[in-house]
């Protein structure tokens, strides 16, 4: 008989969580299942998303019967009375995930907040229609299999990137109910100061750069700015300016015939002796000796 159930296959049995700033994204229960499948009428405080990976699947949502195809998603609300009717001989295969999602109120992240609130107005949705059916064809079977194989094989971490895959899963599936774009233009996090400082000086190395126009990009005081490159690069402001625009330097050695002084002046820096000391000390050679040996 195809359609006995097989218990080695994908299955969450434990509630685990995937923990953002301002929600948890609780996985109540997560199973593939087929046929040979038998489920009583019920109802559960969670949300509950079925997704048919092939066949036909009849559920009875309240009194409403519903067919799903392959590819189709039905979402249904906490608290809703439904089963789906056992049919051993109709071949099919589906996904079911139960999941509850829970705000974080003393959160104080702005942007988490936007993201708890899109989602939480597509949940809302789900609650005032009671259930939804999306007839567009949802491909989340790379994402099953992707789960699967990190059940499977167990490797280091495999419990949470299988966690991080379900929700994945369940952003995706939520896109077909509504696939507006974001208002949070940016991700949750805190800026990397030093890394947004140095991509400043990449974008600025030709013009005039002083500490003043760096804490006025990254919106801080001038006296944390060598602070800052102190603790994520382990020099100073004024050194990794002058480090990067000799490294700029080299790409016009190598690839133009313009003379020292028109690459001192090029790269910013204040007179070529500025620019050939730092080389020589830096590359024990002269810029000239580095020009011939490219």
């Amino acid at each position: 008989m195809d359609n006995i159930y097989n218990p080695d296959n994908l299955y969450q049995k434990y509630i685990t969580s995937v923990t953002m700033p301002d929600f948890d994204f609780m996985i109540q229960y997560a199973e593939k299942l087929n046929s040979s499948t038998v489920e009583f009428r019920h109802y559960h405080p969670y949300y509950e998303i079925y997704y048919v990976t092939s066949g036909r699947l009849h559920v009875l949502v309240q009194e409403q019967e519903l067919t799903l195809s392959a590819g189709e998603v039905l979402y249904l609300s906490p608290n809703i009375n439904h089963h789906v009717f056992h049919e051993p001989n109709e071949k099919k295969e589906y996904f079911v995930i139960i999941f509850d999602f829970v705000s974080k109120v003393s959160s104080k992240s702005l942007f988490g907040a936007l993201e708890y609130k899109e989602i939480q107005q597509v949940l809302d949705l789900i609650v005032h229609e009671k259930y939804l059916l999306s007839r567009e064809t949802f491909h989340g079977t790379r994402l099953l299999n992707q789960i699967w194989n990190e059940m499977k094989e167990k490797r280091i971490g495999w419990a949470s990137v299988t966690n991080v895959l379900f929700y994945q899963f369940f952003i995706q599936a939520l896109r077909h109910i509504n696939d507006k774009v974001s208002s949070q233009q940016k991700p949750d996090g805190i800026l990397n100061l030093g890394l947004e400082a140095s991509k400043y000086i990449h974008m600025n190395y030709q013009h005039e750069i002083t500490i003043d126009s760096v804490a006025a990009h990254l919106n801080i005081a001038p006296r944390h700015v060598n602070r800052v490159f102190q603790s994520l690069f382990g020099t100073t402001f004024s050194k990794t300016l002058s480090i990067l625009r000799m490294e700029y330097a080299k790409d016009y050695l190598c690839n133009t015939d313009y003379s020292i002084e028109e690459i001192a002046h090029i790269v910013g820096f204040s007179s070529p002796k500025s620019l050939q000391k730092l080389f020589k000390e830096m590359e024990h050679m002269s810029m000239s000796e580095y020009r011939k040996t490219r």
